[in-house]
């Protein structure tokens, strides 16, 4: 959809009186269309998405009926209006080895989500419980620029939420062989720091940060220990400088998290 502009002189009225804008924000419409002119010149198409940036800022959008039973039509059809079925994601990337300094590493986009998973490696003792396994820990990062509900505390409860979910979901021992991480049995064995940084929250958060880790954990390399020496309390141990000797992780059943949303009587992802 694109707006047509024929006279300067009455584009801010139209497009106020098209969307019901207050009047005391009309100016900021009329440079950005100046601005947008200068750049393409008059007589030009401005794009209505270019717009309703500023709408959805001062005016709280609601939904007409016909407007809801269009959308809730389309999901009975299961078509949508970008073309996508009902159990269709929106075009992602994914990368992986981003970040040349850590153990593993994969940066995820989803649509206007952003998130970048990086994990290190340290020894540590294991749980006096599981003796002959490894630790995993992960920690979230919400940047202040992701979104405003994250500037100065708001991305806490959201960070400790999500941090308590992968937890949860990455206790089970049919995530991974938990037991590659062992080094030597209730003495000392590897530890996974997994630290997520939210760079842009556009939806779908828990979804895009749960492929992300998947694909940093696949990426990751811990290092190959040759040899133990046990000295009394004392642990030596050598580990090898070359980089192709290290241990990969198989994480072909790591869990991934789905976001439904019901509309009607039909789930959908987006």
């Amino acid at each position: 959809l694109s707006l047509y502009i024929k006279k300067k002189t009455s584009k801010t009225a139209k497009i106020q009186k098209k969307y019901d804008i207050d009047a005391s924000h009309s100016k900021l419409f009329e440079n950005d269309l100046n601005n947008y002119e200068g750049n393409h010149g008059n007589e030009r198409t401005c794009h209505l998405s270019h717009i309703l940036g500023y709408v959805l800022l001062f005016k709280k959008m609601t939904l007409s009926e016909a407007e809801k039973t269009f959308i809730l039509h389309g999901v009975q059809e299961n078509f949508r209006i970008d073309g996508r079925n009902r159990d269709d994601y929106r075009p992602m990337e994914l990368e992986t080895d981003v970040i040349s300094h850590a153990f593993g590493s994969a940066r995820l986009r989803l649509a206007n989500t952003d998130v970048v998973v990086t994990v290190k490696v340290e020894i540590d003792v294991p749980y006096p419980d599981r003796p002959i396994e490894g630790k995993i820990e992960f920690f979230i990062d919400c940047s202040a620029n992701a979104t405003p509900d994250f500037e100065g505390r708001g991305g806490e409860d959201l960070a400790t939420e999500i941090s308590n979910t992968l937890t949860a979901a990455y206790s089970s021992n049919n995530v991974f062989d938990y037991a590659k991480l062992c080094i030597l049995k209730g003495r000392k064995c590897w530890k996974l720091f997994v630290d997520i940084l939210i760079l842009e929250c556009g939806g779908n958060l828990y979804d895009a940060i749960s492929i992300a880790v998947k694909a940093a954990l696949w990426n990751t390399r811990i290092p190959l220990v040759k040899s133990v020496t046990i000295d009394g309390n004392n642990v030596d141990m050598n580990i090898s400088d070359n980089l192709n000797d290290c241990i990969k992780l198989d994480v072909s059943t790591a869990p991934l998290m789905v976001t439904l949303c019901k509309i009607g009587d039909n789930c959908v992802v987006d």
